[in-house]
């Protein structure tokens, strides 16, 4: 690796590595250029990758545009914390029953026994309806 620079362009920052004759830019999974938002963000992939030397050159470099807010993702991400919150409650309690001894701990073979019954009870219920 010859040198590496932070390039800066419209929307934010590339990295850029010199190797011998070659030039390549650091790029994201989907193959397009990675585009970083902060100059320190930059340097710190730099940093990250071993190279403590490198060069900044924000001659083309336009801010990106604010992004606008996502209502609708927020309360996405709220709902997943209030269902993780409830799950988490569910978990520990019934690992303290268990621990008292109030919910009984059974085998598969017990458990797909009750179930058995159950599905034979249903199937009755459902033929008596029908007929």
């Amino acid at each position: 690796m010859r040198a590496a620079s932070i390039v800066g362009g419209k929307g934010g920052w590339a990295v850029s590595v010199r190797f011998g004759q070659a030039e390549r830019v650091l790029a994201g999974k989907d193959g397009a250029p990675r585009r970083f938002t902060r100059l320190d963000t930059a340097a710190r992939q730099l940093l990250d990758l071993g190279l403590v030397s490198f060069e900044v050159h924000g001659a083309d470099y336009e801010e990106a545009p604010a992004r606008s807010a996502r209502p609708d993702r927020s309360t996405a991400m709220k709902a997943a914390h209030s269902y993780g919150a409830w799950l988490k409650r569910e978990v520990e309690e019934t690992q303290a029953a268990i621990g008292r001894g109030d919910m009984p701990v059974l085998s598969e073979a017990e458990m797909e026994a009750r179930w058995a019954v159950k599905r034979a009870e249903r199937e009755l219920r459902r033929r008596e309806a029908g007929a």
